[in-house]
């Protein structure tokens, strides 16, 4: 019987594993595809940070860091170390702009975390106007990160 249970699991199993390895090979091909891509955009260093740095800015406002730092850092990290970025450097730059994307509308989860503890007058437009400077003010830090990083210990 307890053979019988294990051929059953089995044959319901492998057109899945059969599926999900023949999609992850896939997968890898694409990731590789598009670092070949990366590396091979005419722009060089500044270019390539301004552009990761743009794209994980707006990816931030609509999903949360986890997301971003599992699909898109395993795929930009190898082009900055091609590119000749020191990946303290752009784990640093990343980690500010994702602390910015927290709180950025409409989805800055900060924001609703603020909403949930403020008094029930205050309303949500008025967290999304009274965050804006503390967003600039971090754009500006991330701006100085890039272009003042012995300020900050690195290089």
């Amino acid at each position: 019987m307890h053979d019988l249970n294990f051929k059953i699991k089995y044959a319901q199993i492998a057109p899945f594993s059969v599926v999900l390895s023949k999609r992850r090979k896939s997968n890898k091909v694409a990731i590789k595809d598009s670092r070949r891509n990366l590396v091979s955009l005419p722009v060089e260093k500044w270019g390539f940070l301004l552009l990761s740095m743009s794209a994980i800015m707006f990816l931030g406002f609509f999903i949360d860091f986890i997301e971003i730092s599992y699909i898109v850092v395993p795929i930009l990290l190898p082009v900055a170390e091609t590119v000749g970025i020191d990946r303290m450097w752009f784990a640093l730059l990343i980690a500010m702009n994702l602390q910015t994307s927290f709180l950025t509308p409409p989805f800055g989860f900060s924001l609703f975390s603020w909403k949930g503890v403020c008094p029930l007058e205050v309303r949500t437009l008025d967290i999304y106007k009274g965050v804006l400077p503390f967003i600039l003010l971090q754009v500006m830090v991330l701006i100085s990160i890039m272009l003042f990083p012995h300020l900050y210990g690195l290089h």
